[in-house]
């Protein structure tokens, strides 16, 4: 069924979906999972800060550190969310990816960084090495979306009938 708009519809008039749309494929998948992988480190932050900073770093924990890595964690909980709302649009949402792929960077170096001044806790290097594969991940992606534009705005050949 068709409305006036041109759009296509379904018998109640809702807008019709591709049953696709309610299941992420192709790159939708890898953000599925950088969602996950960032919920997973950002919600034992929120729930208990303390144990969570100690299994990531070997600093001291003070009241003002604690505090500054609950708020990253809400951060870092919000990007995780972000992602796993990409997954089902990665192109809409890239930006989202772009922000949170250059956080993942910095927050990896950082942590390689503790890793080789002997402050690193249990999970650093995990977390380091997950977060750039995501990053590198992240890098394809766009790489892909880039040569695919390329490949759309090339000039037409001469088979095409263009004249000099």
């Amino acid at each position: 069924m068709k409305t006036t708009s041109g759009r296509r519809t379904d018998r109640a008039g809702l807008p019709a979906l591709a049953p696709r749309s309610w299941v992420p494929h192709g790159w939708g998948l890898l953000f599925l999972a950088a969602g996950l992988w960032t919920l997973l480190g950002a919600v034992p932050g929120l729930v208990d800060p303390a144990a969570a900073y100690q299994r990531f770093h070997a600093g001291p924990v003070t009241e003002d550190v604690l505090a500054l890595f609950r708020g990253s964690s809400g951060q870092t909980f919000l990007f995780g969310v972000g992602y796993v709302v990409a997954a089902f649009a990665p192109r809409r949402h890239a930006l989202v990816v772009a922000l949170g792929g250059a956080g993942k960077a910095v927050y990896a170096v950082r942590l390689l960084s503790e890793a080789a001044a002997g402050q690193a806790g249990p999970l650093t290097l995990v977390a380091a090495v997950g977060d750039l594969a995501f990053v590198a991940a992240f890098v394809a992606f766009f790489a892909t979306g880039i040569t695919a534009r390329r490949a759309v705005d090339r000039p037409a050949g001469p088979a095409s009938g263009a004249t000099r």
